[in-house]
Formats: structure tokens, C-alpha cells, sequence
């Protein structure tokens, strides 16, 4: 075992999260690498090429803070790809970063608090710290279906989806109702020759809110402006974070809701229009009987028109099986060239996918096997100077993720301040604080939709809510915003 170097921050994983922790430790001058595991930087933005593959949040919130996005407001994969690229370049990141590298394993060092990680080839880098930011969505998720080792025809994960495909005039079929369903059937229903939208839950689809051109362009030419906007989407996201916890007052199926008083206050769609997809969606079986923020809201223009065209069909049925050529639900068959599964990943806990090893030959897979456990998302006992990103409970049902990443980089860049005026050779959270801040976090999470009862990622499989902040972000904000020792 060869050891390749020594640094004082690894950064595991080169998405949004670890390129914004990248350019915080290169202002500090501190000696770091990332590890990245593919060929490309970007995370998801890199991996996922799907048909209409987007953000559900306008670009010019989910850019960083510190880097203005120059295109359009709701952008595809291409141009956000491009947008990450281009921040490596501008903040001189990409010397950094080590493409196809994974790690096998991290092992802390108790003699001088340093970590040892060890690479799938067998060499080793020296440590002080970690931050972990592979993120929550990496491992696909495939559900086990009779037949499909049979199925003659092509089947795919959307996040192995090849741009080499042809689908025009083609038959295809999608398992799913999630955004990534909604954003394919968009793409393709002009294309395809049939569509069939296996949706597996009924899903809430809001209008997406519209931005003129003069308001983006005045956006790109006044930095100023640019970021009263964002603060403004902030603040409106969490009166809309609110309004999902209080079902049914911002269920869109009910006419005596909020859900036009909140949307007179922008430019979305004619309202009449979505009325109609809300009975047609109701005639379907499609109605969702779980509060509104229980499972990601869904928003667009276009997908409530395109998914009642002619060319497609939503079979709310259950598939049974898969035969030579066809998906079989309810004993009826639908015979498909292309079967995509839009079926979303697994969090499996969170667990970083290498295995690491704490003090005293503690596991992370063990310490988390029944639920993750952190101090906002970001710290575990038993595991010092490990930092993870976008970590358990720091996504959100509402707004940009990108704000919570901020807020925890601006933390972690505290603690690199700190260790750069008095260097010190381990920290680690107190397990009387972990322990509050978990009691805090079970108490809120009884109060928020995301723990009711539907079909969600945000649970794990003991329906604890690991993924989301059950809070607004203003709250997360004003948690992190100081760093004490």
C-alpha cells in the first residue's frame, strides 16, 4: 500500500456541495483535494441525462450566491452542467480535483487525530479532515418486478440514461410520477409515437411560477437586484413551506384553499386550465389523500397539457410483471420499446458509500443503521474532523437545496478558520449537544408533513424523516450562521 500524499481537507465528491466547499477552502488557502469518483465534475447535473432533465427550483436561486447564473430562469441539464464547469474554471478548482477516484475506506487515527483514506487502487492520502459530500441522491433505485430479467426489450434507470437512444416514434414507457416523470413526459410527448405514464402514487403538481425577460435581464446586469430577488424567493419558499404542513389549506384540488391567493402574487399559468387537470387527475384515481409536502411537490406549465395529449397514456394500475416486450398491470398489457424507470434512488441511511471507521473501530454503517444521527446535518460523535454535506435532514420540500449547502460551507469554513489561527488536533461534537439537537429535530419532525403517511424518499424504511430540514430555512440560516468552540 503506497500512501500518494498528505492534505489537510479531503473533499469526497465534486457536485454542487463539494465544488462550493472547493472554493471556500481555496479563498482560505487551505491544502486540499477532491476525490471524484466519475470522469466529470457536476454530481447529479453530470450523471443525469434524461429526457427534459432540469431543476425544479429557477436557476438564479439554486446558482451560488457568490456566482450569477447567465441563462434563462429554468434551464436543463446542459446549460446547469456547464454553469458547475465553469465555476471550477473561474475559482481555479479543477487542479484539485482527482477524476475516477473512489474512496474504499476512511480510517481515523486516533495517535494524531488524522484520517487515513484509503483509494479503490489500494494508495492512501493523509488527512486531517473530511468532508463528506456525495450527497443524498446517488443510488439508484430499482424496484424488483417479475419478468424483468425476460423483458426483451430495453429497460433503464433515468439516471443511466444514454442521450444515444432513439425514441422518436417509439413506444415508451416510464415507471414513476415523480419530477423526474414529469420532466420526461414533457420531452418526449412531442417525439414519441405513444407514452405510457405508469405512475405508482398520485402526486400534487403546482403551476411553475414565470419570471419576464425583463426581470431576468435586470437580474444579470444588477448584481444588487439579483440578490434582492433571491431573498425575496427565499421568503416566499418558506411561506410556501409553511402552507405545505397545513394541508388541506394549499391542497390545489380544493377551491376553497390558499393555493390561488398564493399564486395571484406572480405570473403563473391561468388558473382555469389547472382546475380542469385537477378533475381530470381526480377522474383517474389520481388524487393524493396525504398532506401537501408529504413527497416533493411537483411544478410546471407544460406537464398538466402534455400528459392528457392523445399519444399519452397514465395507467394508475400496478405493474404485476413484465412479459417478452410488454408491462402488464391489471392483467393488461402494454407493449413498450423503451421502459424507463423514473423510480428515484435510495438513501440507505445516508451512508456515504465507502466504509468509515471512528474512533474506538466504530463503523458509520453501524453507529447509522436504524436512522442517521448528526448535529445540523453536518456532525456525529465518535467521527472528528468528519464533516458531511448535504447531509440528514438538509434537503428541503421547498426551496433551493444550494441555500442549505451555503449556510453549512459558511459553517465548516468557521471551524477551517479556527484550526488556520490555533491549529488543534481533533474536534468533535459533545454527545449532550448531538443528543439535544436530536430531541429537537424528533420534536419538530411530529409536526411536519414530510413524516406523514405516503410515498416519499424522505423516509427510511423505520418512516423517520432523514432527508429534510422540518423547518423553514430562515431557521436553518440563523442555526448555522455562528460557529462557537
Amino acid at each position: 500500500m503506497k500512501e500518494v500524499d498528505a492534505k489537510t481537507a479531503v473533499i469526497v465528491g465534486a457536485g454542487l456541495s463539494g465544488i462550493c466547499m472547493a472554493i471556500s477552502l481555496k479563498k482560505l488557502g487551505i491544502d486540499f483535494v477532491v476525490l471524484e469518483k466519475t470522469n466529470e465534475l457536476g454530481g447529479t447535473w453530470s450523471q443525469n441525462i434524461y429526457p427534459g432533465c432540469g431543476c425544479d427550483t429557477p436557476m438564479f436561486a439554486y446558482c451560488y450566491s457568490f456566482e450569477m447564473f447567465q441563462g434563462g430562469a429554468w434551464p436543463k441539464q446542459p446549460e446547469i452542467l456547464e454553469y458547475f464547469k465553469h465555476c471550477a474554471n473561474k475559482y481555479e478548482i479543477n487542479e484539485h480535483i482527482r477524476y475516477n477516484t473512489s474512496v474504499a475506506q476512511a480510517t481515523y487515527q486516533e495517535k494524531n487525530g488524522n484520517w487515513q483514506v484509503t483509494l479503490a487502487d489500494g494508495n492512501t492520502i493523509s488527512t486531517k479532515f473530511i468532508i463528506n459530500a456525495t450527497g443524498q441522491l446517488n443510488i439508484p433505485y430499482t424496484p424488483k418486478i417479475e419478468g424483468i430479467e425476460k423483458f426483451e426489450n430495453r429497460v433503464v434507470h433515468s439516471a443511466e440514461y444514454c442521450s444515444t437512444f432513439d425514441t422518436k416514434n417509439k413506444v415508451v414507457g416510464v415507471l414513476g410520477n415523480g419530477a423526474t416523470t414529469l420532466q420526461i413526459v414533457e420531452s418526449l410527448q412531442p417525439e414519441v409515437k405513444d407514452l405510457y405514464v405508469f405512475a405508482r402514487s398520485p402526486k400534487y403538481v403546482y403551476p411553475r411560477v414565470k419570471y419576464s425577460p425583463i426581470t431576468i435581464e435586470k437580474m444579470k446586469r444588477e448584481p444588487e437586484f439579483w440578490h434582492q430577488v433571491r431573498q425575496q424567493f427565499i421568503d416566499a419558499q418558506d411561506q410556501y413551506r409553511l402552507l405545505l404542513d397545513d394541508h388541506p389549506q394549499f391542497d390545489p384540488f380544493d377551491n376553497d384553499s390558499q393555493v390561488k391567493q398564493f399564486y395571484s402574487q406572480s405570473n403563473a399559468s391561468d388558473f382555469a386550465d389547472f382546475d380542469q387537470f385537477y378533475e381530470w387527475l381526480d377522474k383517474h384515481d389520481l388524487r393524493p389523500n396525504y398532506p401537501t409536502g408529504c413527497s416533493r411537490p411537483l411544478v410546471s406549465n407544460t406537464f398538466h397539457d402534455a400528459i392528457r395529449e392523445s399519444n399519452v397514456k397514465i395507467v394508475a394500475n400496478s405493474i404485476s410483471r413484465l412479459s417478452k416486450t410488454s408491462v402488464v398491470a391489471d392483467d393488461q398489457e402494454y407493449s413498450v420499446d423503451l421502459l424507463i424507470m423514473a423510480t428515484g434512488f435510495s438513501l440507505n441511511n445516508l451512508i456515504p458509500p465507502y466504509d468509515i471507521k471512528g474512533k474506538n473501530g466504530n463503523h458509520l454503517s453501524e453507529s447509522w443503521k436504524s436512522a442517521p444521527e448528526t448535529y445540523l446535518g453536518m456532525v456525529t460523535t465518535d467521527f472528528p474532523n468528519l464533516f458531511f454535506l448535504y447531509g440528514p435532514n438538509t434537503n428541503t420540500n421547498s426551496t433551493a437545496v444550494t441555500f442549505y449547502v451555503e449556510s453549512q460551507v459558511n459553517y465548516i469554513e468557521q471551524v477551517m478558520r479556527e484550526y488556520l489561527r490555533q491549529p488543534f488536533s481533533s474536534i468533535e461534537i459533545k454527545p449532550d449537544v448531538l443528543q439535544n439537537y436530536s430531541l429537537w429535530l424528533e420534536e419538530k419532525n411530529k409536526s411536519v408533513s414530510e413524516t406523514s403517511d405516503c410515498s416519499s424518499y424522505y423516509q427510511n424504511d423505520r418512516n423517520i424523516n432523514i432527508s429534510t430540514f422540518p423547518g423553514c430555512y430562515r431557521e436553518y440560516e440563523k442555526l448555522t450562521k455562528d460557529f462557537a468552540v
